[in-house]
């Protein structure tokens, strides 16, 4: 139905830079780079209707008072009490995202208290709430309120499923996080290290969170100035990303900027140049 084209080259055809030349090659369904990020896409944007996906879409490219029009014309018009839960949800996503921190728990609260009225007190999107709050309170400093949240989500999360262990390891994670941001070390590793054994336990074929975990372990065993493991963890990170990730990925520049902190940490300054380049060079493409 459409005519897609990439883009080959661009190149300037004056001498101050105000006209460009584009050439474009066409491609067809056929283009496996195509597929799979149109197949990227449509996994980033699910959703229960085309206008929710329309939504999603807006909060992803940072359309957020667009989304937040959207999403406030779908509750006005549904008398459905579970779209209600999802809109009142997907609208604190973005609030969220433009750091309106207490309009977002107010959202994400409104949710909770319709779900509270039409789903069982174990429904596994509870925990999804909680840690959505813990999120929220998290970014806001509130340490203690965060903990509190996320613990509810653990207790949902305990009682489910071993099918739903993903969602448990990203409880942990962020329990992880929060001890580390307070300073307690400890607890901080215990958490994220149960994390990682869980998702170790998945398909690890394709599997990042798997260097979400490497990296946090990384964090924190730096803070403690163990260097040696906390680089034992970055490059364990590293490898997996560099499987998997495009070379000029931000996630790839973030873990070439952990190692070379740590190198400088331990006084290997040449080392810790060379990975900080590493990471300069991504941001610059």
């Amino acid at each position: 139905m459409h005519t897609i084209f990439r883009i080959d080259s661009v190149i300037s055809i004056n001498d101050d830079n105000r006209l460009w030349q584009v050439d474009l090659i066409q491609t067809n369904d056929n283009d496996s780079q195509l597929n799979n990020l149109t197949q990227r896409i449509r996994n980033e944007i699910q959703g229960t209707t085309g206008w929710d996906k329309l939504g999603k879409l807006l909060i992803k490219i940072g359309q957020f008072d667009k989304a937040n029009e959207l999403y406030e014309f779908l509750l006005d018009q549904s008398y459905n009490d579970r779209e209600k839960t999802h809109f009142y949800h997907q609208l604190g996503w973005s609030k969220k995202s433009q750091r309106k921190y207490e309009e977002a728990i107010i959202c994400y609260e409104k949710s909770l208290e319709i779900k509270q009225k039409v789903m069982p007190p174990n429904h596994s999107s509870f925990a999804v709430s909680f840690n959505e709050i813990g999120s929220v309170y998290e970014k806001m400093n509130k340490y203690t309120k965060a903990l509190l949240y996320y613990e509810k989500g653990l207790a949902i999360q305990y009682e489910m499923p071993s099918s739903n262990n993903s969602g448990l390891a990203y409880t942990y994670s962020n329990i992880g996080t929060v001890y580390e941001k307070m300073n307690d070390y400890s607890k901080a590793l215990s958490f994220h290290e149960k994390a990682l054994e869980i998702r170790q336990n998945e398909d690890s074929s394709n599997n990042l969170t798997l260097a979400f975990s490497y990296n946090h372990i990384g964090s924190v065993y730096e803070k403690m100035n163990d260097y040696s493991e906390a680089l034992s963890s970055h490059k364990k990170a590293l490898e997996i990303q560099q499987k998997i990730l495009p070379p000029n990925h931000p996630d790839l520049a973030q873990t070439y900027s952990n190692i070379g902190f740590v190198y400088g940490k331990m006084g290997q300054y040449s080392k810790a140049l060379q990975f900080h380049q590493q990471a300069v060079d991504i941001g610059k493409r």
